[in-house]
């Protein structure tokens, strides 16, 4: 069995090609397994073609069009874009000159406002200041002039502010020392405290019989000066 086998597979091959051999050969070049000539010597097939290629012609044709006008579309945005951020850096141009005309107008309107209020404070106190206070004030209010003239006007509103200052300060010692009348502590000993009232510090104790100036009362505590210019707080049931 095995031995046939051997001598009927090589002639089955050989049978095979013997076959595809003459179906070849039948058919010839040039035509089908059917007989029909190939598609390639048709007479409609230049015909397709240029179809086909005038078609893709047209698209690219259409695609460039296309192409031409999104590219001046582009152009057109991009330069309305250039002109919009050259008109932006106009206006904040404009901007931040106003704001700093108007910063400079309204410094200059306070800083003169300053200076010539502290000169009329000055001119009606001049007589109630101590005259290193009259000189100091003085000396500030000169330096105000100088800088608006320099215009400088933050630092002239500074000096002119504290020349305000110096002059109301004076004048409200002025009015306490005025106002202040002489007392006498009434017990055995009397706390002088840093504020009005019992949870401030005592800076010293004072002995009956000191005399004292009462120069303000807050509570019922009296902001009292001794002979030797300490000043405090003490309870005003503690003082007659």
């Amino acid at each position: 069995m095995l031995r046939a086998s051997r001598h009927f597979v090589p002639a089955l091959i050989a049978l095979l090609a013997s076959g595809l051999f003459s179906a070849c050969a039948a058919t010839g070049p040039g035509r089908s397994a059917s007989g029909d000539t190939a598609s390639a010597g048709s007479p409609d097939a230049p015909a397709s073609t240029e179809t086909k290629v005038a078609a893709l012609e047209a698209e690219v044709a259409r695609l460039r069009i296309e192409r031409d006008r999104a590219t001046q579309t582009n152009t057109v945005l991009e330069d309305e874009l250039r002109w919009a951020h050259e008109d932006l850096r106009i206006i904040e141009r404009q901007f931040t000159e106003f704001e700093h005309r108007l910063t400079e107008d309204y410094g200059k309107a306070a800083a003169v406002s300053a200076t010539a209020e502290a000169r009329i404070n000055l001119s009606r106190s001049v007589t109630a200041l101590p005259d290193s206070t009259n000189q100091r004030v003085t000396a500030m209010l000169v330096t105000a002039e100088k800088l608006i003239r320099e215009n400088n006007y933050p630092a002239a509103l500074f000096f002119a502010g504290r020349a305000n200052h110096t002059i109301k300060s004076e004048e409200r010692r002025a009015t306490l020392d005025e106002g202040s009348r002489p007392m006498v502590v009434a017990v055995s000993a009397a706390n002088l405290r840093r504020g009005p009232g019992q949870n401030y510090e005592t800076m010293e104790t004072l002995p009956e019989g000191t005399q004292v100036v009462c120069m303000d009362v807050a509570r019922n505590w009296c902001h009292v000066r001794t002979t030797g210019g300490d000043s405090g707080w003490i309870h005003a049931s503690l003082l007659r």
